[in-house]
């Protein structure tokens, strides 16, 4: 039956084409059949129509000129009408027979990705605004090759939706049938890869279907999910910037879906189902490519205004990963991540764990620390003032000990300290003030050990590197006007001046911080 399905299926996708026209995955079926069915090449002839009396003059009537997907294939392709008869019957037992096709699944598929490639259709990945405009502008640039007779071009629309339900169709296969279908979109995903190594255009008819049936079938999201994400994910990691922004656009919008989707039992009380969603997403900072982490950011950013009830056991990971700002020098990116640290901090602290809170600090401080944007450095201070008062004023209802609360705390001051001590003398000047401000406002939860280890290793600490940049510091005038920059007031003209002036501003600062809580630094009895 396998061998006899295989045969009917191999000789009317071969007939929907020119005679001389391969495509791989075909000719080896029909090898395939050959050396088990000495009969199937009559059956192919049969329907090729080779037999003049077969043929009437409309059935070789050409009805579409356009270009191969095959490289084999010399010059343009030349579709009849018998060719697109033999088309609507394929799409025909598609969508009736699905469940029969099994493995003869990737012979159809095929042959649909190269006669949507030949006719021109566009393909979309929805919800993705970005990839649409894309691929119709790639769309528009390749008609120009595809040439239709006013009666195909009528017949196009109604063509296209045929080529849709069948994927639409998807969701009343059995799991069985939907795995052959998702296997054979991976392999055709995998070709398109293969061709983009050879230096040809792509197809994104793989990568456009799996989304298709991926949104059909998300009541069972276990059938397919890991198959098709780890495919995705090989395809954003491409070189080829287009197909690596459709692999990308295809993660994050089955993410977004898959997060609104009305899930029985509720997403809320999953924890496997939120991880298994979230990991494909989060697994994109592998790649080093920034159109993809821009992306990536992006769609954290919208899963974290908008779905954050439904992920409570998702969120370290989510802060570990728009938390890994080091090696990033793009400051488009540094921006994007930079958002979606700031709206955890600013709209959800109250609603995750302390681990968590810890994560967001350091997250935090190493925007603080990055060059490329002084903005985001700035607001990042204000962040740590936030995280501050945050585990200051909840230091009651957290499930920890008070020793790791405290050295929480610790470290947070340590982290301003090291800002304080930044190249920027407006970062330095916003990070001392934070520092002492938060010092000065939740000293008062701070035991004597913890106030030992404030003076030494934070005040005392940042003291003696201030003096020492204050006296390495270089007195070469900053702000030429021959360098086309902005001439800086005498008193703060060289890197000296400006160390000095943080100098000035930190000494009296940390004296008065002493002094303001001089009961407890006299019991320090060292």
């Amino acid at each position: 039956m396998d061998i006899v399905r295989e045969a009917f299926i191999t000789a009317l996708c071969k007939a929907a084409f020119p005679i001389n026209y391969t495509i791989g995955i075909i000719k080896a079926a029909s090898s395939r059949v050959a050396s088990f069915r000495p009969d199937a090449a009559g059956l192919e002839r049969k329907a090729n129509g080779d037999t003049a009396a077969a043929d009437s003059k409309n059935r070789n009537q050409i009805v579409a000129v356009g270009t191969p997907l095959s490289s084999s294939f010399p010059g343009a392709v030349m579709l009849t009408a018998k060719n697109i008869t033999c088309l609507n019957t394929l799409l025909d037992i598609t969508t009736a027979l699905g469940d029969l096709l099994n493995n003869s699944w990737i012979l159809v598929l095929a042959s649909l990705q190269h006669l949507s490639w030949i006719l021109g259709m566009n393909q979309i990945v929805p919800g993705s605004v970005n990839g649409l405009a894309k691929q119709r502008q790639r769309a528009n640039e390749s008609s120009q090759s595809t040439i239709l007779t006013n009666v195909m071009m009528s017949d196009l629309p109604e063509l296209t939706k045929r080529f849709d339900d069948v994927f639409r169709q998807t969701r009343l296969l059995t799991d069985t049938s939907l795995e052959h279908v998702v296997s054979a979109l991976c392999k055709l995903s995998q070709d398109a890869l293969e061709t983009t190594a050879a230096s040809r255009d792509p197809s994104l008819f793989a990568v456009a279907k799996m989304v298709d049936v991926c949104l059909v079938n998300m009541f069972r999201i276990d059938t397919w999910w890991t198959v098709v994400t780890q495919n995705l994910t090989e395809v954003a990691g491409n070189t080829n910037p287009v197909l690596r922004e459709w692999g990308t656009d295809a993660i994050t919008t089955l993410v977004k879906e898959c997060l609104a989707y009305d899930f029985r039992p509720s997403l809320h009380s999953n924890h496997n189902l939120q991880n298994k969603i979230l990991h494909p997403l989060l697994a994109l900072s592998r790649i080093g490519w920034a159109d993809v982490r821009l992306k990536q950011f992006n769609c954290i950013n919208h899963i974290i205004l908008s779905f954050a009830e439904k992920i409570p056991s998702c969120w370290r990971p989510i802060v570990e990963v728009i938390g890994a700002v080091n090696g990033i020098a793009d400051d488009a990116l540094i921006r994007a991540g930079f958002n979606c640290v700031q709206a955890v901090v600013s709209d959800h602290l109250t609603g995750i764990s302390f681990d968590c809170v810890e994560q967001c600090a350091e997250a935090a401080t190493r925007y603080g620390n990055q060059t490329l944007e002084l903005n985001v450095s700035l607001t990042a201070i204000g962040l740590l003032w936030n995280i501050a008062d945050h585990i200051f004023k909840n230091r009651h209802s957290f499930d920890v000990t008070q020793d790791r609360l405290l050295e929480s705390m610790l470290t947070l001051y340590k982290h301003l300290s090291q800002l304080c001590l930044d190249i920027r003398p407006e970062v330095r000047k916003s990070a001392a003030q934070t520092l002492f401000l938060a010092i000065a406002s939740h000293g008062n939860a701070l035991d004597l050990p913890t106030w030992h280890r404030l003076i030494v290793d934070v005040c005392y600490t940042l003291l003696k590197c201030l003096e020492k940049y204050c006296m390495t510091a270089s007195e070469e005038r900053i702000g030429d006007e021959e360098d086309g920059k902005v001439v800086m007031h005498h008193s703060r003209d060289t890197a000296k001046k400006q160390w000095a002036e943080t100098w000035a501003m930190v000494l009296p600062t940390v004296t008065k911080t002493v002094l303001g809580n001089l009961p407890v630094v006299v019991k320090l009895s060292n």
